[in-house]
């Protein structure tokens, strides 16, 4: 029975991997991110803006 299961999902997979044509498929291709992840904050914060 394991053996059988084992069997399956090998045999799924590969059918899966096949599908895909082995070169990432129909996926779009990525394009570069430039802009700066985050804007530093400042070191000092007035209390009034704090509420």
């Amino acid at each position: 029975m394991n053996k059988f299961l084992l069997s399956l999902m090998a045999a799924l997979f590969l059918v899966g991997c096949a599908s895909t044509g082995g070169s990432g498929g129909s996926l779009p291709e990525i394009a570069p991110y430039d802009d700066p992840t985050y804007e530093p904050l400042p070191d000092m914060v007035p209390a009034a803006q704090l509420k």
